[in-house]
């Protein structure tokens, strides 16, 4: 059943590659495409890894920093990442 899975896995990768490759938008009329300029994806690791070191510096700077706390930084930034996309609407 798992090599099923990974066979399938492997099978569909393909297809998403191509529907990403996809340049022709249906847009109603009068709606222009543009690109908006993103960060690349190693400012955006840099800027995730910068952000998870210093909430671990701030936890780790508290009063009881002697209990154990399990935190993921990275559920934290895809939490804020949400909102912001959220907010811009």
């Amino acid at each position: 059943m798992k090599s099923l899975r990974i066979y399938v896995a492997f099978l569909l990768l393909p297809l998403i590659f191509i529907q990403c490759e996809k340049e022709n938008i249906n847009l109603p009329e009068g709606v222009e495409f543009s690109c908006v300029d993103a960060p690349t994806v190693c400012d955006l690791t840099a800027a995730n890894g910068d952000f998870a070191i210093a909430f671990f510096k701030q936890l780790n700077s508290e009063e009881e920093s002697d209990k154990n706390i399990f935190v993921s930084p990275f559920s934290i930034s895809t939490a804020l990442s949400m909102t912001t996309n959220g907010a811009a609407g």
